[in-house]
């Protein structure tokens, strides 16, 4: 009797658990056949933003359970004015959710990305959907999320990723430095606790979700 109870103990625990997880790690792997992107790499510039060319550079990020994408050097992706990046650099940078993985293809509000034109020959610069849209020199691509094994990481939603018919950038916001600086700050601040409330709300959830009958089941063996 005490064995079941036990087992059953640990089993919720390892649900719970399973609940608050994040995506495996993966390269974000540019896809776009039959364009000058074809053999592009996606990588992460001196200036912090996200870019696409033929280099060797890669980069690497997981999907948090509140739908943000954290690269592989602790920061977590932001968006302004449709342009991907780790630094604010424009008033309306904000954290860029809800991500998702699927079938093997990373996405942003539920759609694919823009590679447009940076000015510098052959490099281009990460967008959303909505980036330069309606431009005759922007690349729509796919990116794929490959694991360390080469293979497509699995399909991921994070627990506290929304509708995506709520999320609109337009992009209109004049650039202010003094405004941006604020937003770089409030970042750090804002990502570290959305982190941990995320995953404390997916518990919680499940925990009331699931807690009855827990309960009955562990009475019933009692």
């Amino acid at each position: 009797m005490k064995f079941l109870v036990t087992f059953f103990s640990v089993f919720v625990f390892g649900l719970l658990q399973f609940a608050a997880a994040d995506s495996s790690n993966f390269t974000l792997e540019c896809y776009a056949p039959g364009t000058a992107l074809f053999d592009g790499h996606i990588y992460i510039g001196d200036d912090k933003k996200i870019y696409i060319a033929n280099v060797t550079e890669t980069a690497k990020g997981i999907v948090l359970s509140n739908g943000s994408l954290e690269m592989d050097d602790g920061k977590v992706i932001g968006i302004g004015k449709n342009y991907l990046s780790l630094e604010a650099d424009s008033s309306s940078f904000e954290i860029a959710y809800p991500f998702t993985i699927e079938k093997g293809i990373l996405k942003l509000y539920g759609e694919d990305f823009h590679a447009v034109p940076s000015g510098k020959d052959g490099i281009y610069v990460l967008g959303s959907i909505n980036a330069a849209a309606g431009r005759d020199d922007v690349i729509p691509i796919q990116i794929k999320a490959i694991g360390d094994d080469d293979t497509a990481v699995s399909d991921y939603k994070g627990d506290s990723v929304e509708s995506t018919s709520s999320y609109s950038l337009l992009g209109s916001q004049t650039f202010d430095s003094s405004a941006a600086s604020s937003a770089s700050a409030a970042t750090a601040s804002e990502v570290s606790s959305s982190k941990s409330s995320s995953k404390n709300a997916a518990v919680a959830n499940f925990s009331y979700s699931h807690g009855c009958f827990f309960s009955l089941l562990i009475a019933m063996i009692v």
